[in-house]
Parts: C-alpha cells; sequence; structure tokens
C-alpha cells in the first residue's frame, strides 16, 4: 500500500467508524506535520488522527453537518438521511446548563462544602465539588452552525464539568422545536477536550458565570 493512500484511507475510517466528517485541509496538516507524522500502519495511525481530533476545537477539523435552517422547519430526526452513515455525526459541546437546579444552588457548591449541623463551612480549593445532578441541556457545533439539546433520562457520561469541546456521537434522535431528546441509546460519548473554550478550567469557568 502506497503511503500517499493513507490519507485518503483515514479519511474514510473516520467516517465509516465514527461519523467524523473531517475536511482535506485538516487532514493534510495533520499529515504533514514532520515531527508528528503517523506511522505507515493505518490502525495505528488511525487512532492519532483520532486523539488529534478530539482535541482540536471542531471548527478546525469538520464539515458542517447542521443545516442552516434548522429548527425552522418541522424536522423530526436528527441526523438526517445520507449523514447516518457511520453512525451518525459527531458534535462538540460549547456550553453546558443544568436546568433543574438554578445557577444559585450550583454556586453554593462551589464555594461551600457539604454542610455540617446545618452550618455550612467554606470549601478548601483542593475538595472536590460534588454538584447535584439535574437535567442537562446543551450547547453542540459542528464548527459552523450550532443546535440546542437535552437529555430525556440521565446520561452518566457527561455532567456539569464535562470540559467544552468533549465530543459526542450523535446517532438518531427525536427532534421537537429545534431541540435535540438525547437519550443514552442514540449519544455516545466520545471524550476530548478544547482548553481554549473555558480556560483550562471548568470549575473557575462555572463560577465566572
Amino acid at each position: 500500500m502506497s503511503v500517499d493512500n493513507i490519507p485518503y484511507i483515514l479519511q474514510r475510517k473516520c467516517k465509516d467508524r465514527d461519523g467524523i466528517r473531517i475536511t482535506k485541509e485538516y487532514l493534510q496538516s495533520f499529515w504533514s506535520q514532520g515531527q508528528r507524522r503517523p506511522t505507515p500502519d493505518t490502525e495505528e495511525a488511525y487512532n492519532q488522527l483520532v486523539q488529534d481530533f478530539l482535541n482540536k476545537d471542531i471548527a478546525l477539523t469538520s464539515e458542517p453537518v447542521i443545516p442552516e435552517n434548522f429548527g425552522q422547519n418541522s424536522i423530526e430526526t436528527f441526523p438526517q438521511g445520507h449523514l447516518r452513515h457511520g453512525g451518525g455525526v459527531v458534535l462538540q459541546i460549547q456550553d453546558t446548563i443544568d436546568i433543574r437546579y438554578s445557577t444559585l444552588s450550583l454556586l453554593n457548591n462551589l464555594t461551600n462544602a457539604t454542610p455540617v449541623r446545618q452550618i455550612y463551612v467554606e470549601r478548601n480549593k483542593d475538595d472536590e465539588v460534588d454538584f447535584q445532578r439535574g437535567m442537562l441541556r446543551w450547547t453542540l457545533s459542528d464548527g459552523k452552525n450550532q443546535i440546542q439539546a437535552m437529555e430525556m433520562e440521565t446520561i452518566p457520561e457527561l455532567s456539569l464539568t464535562t470540559p467544552f469541546g468533549c465530543k459526542i456521537l450523535i446517532k438518531s434522535c427525536q427532534v421537537r422545536r429545534g431541540m435535540l431528546l438525547l437519550r443514552r441509546n442514540n449519544v455516545k460519548v466520545m471524550g476530548g477536550a478544547v482548553p481554549e473554550l473555558y480556560g483550562g478550567d471548568m470549575l473557575k469557568e462555572l463560577e465566572n458565570r
């Protein structure tokens, strides 16, 4: 197999296996970086490419998959038609809110430890924060357009502190008034993070809101 064919093979693998639709420009940039040039072994090169993709802003890596007029039409499922090839489409978490608990109660979690005899004590810097877990809603991006999504049942791999930039594979899901309705069986959390989107500290990001 010619080394020149590997980028094309990698692009096809990304789409067929995980619904990752990378641009030719990003693939060329990844492949041409001499000091990080992947091995000619396609499986290892594929793993290197996916890892690089997960930790880059999707605006720099991917083809748009959200229709420009999404939410204006009576679309009942997402993704549509041909975009279901590869199991769905990959989107990036841009923002997360808990629609069940107020901002004030979440701020109390950040600044106070668990109450002792009904008296709140200030949380130490290194103490783990135990957020109440309500119902989460996300702003998701394909790198160009954004879309809103809400969990209809708890998706345990995701939380309020899941870092922005995390990639998720959206399989066929219902849409209501432009909102994706997510369940455990139509979402795969792929992981990743883009520190530039949250300053490298998710707790600080939540506190600054």
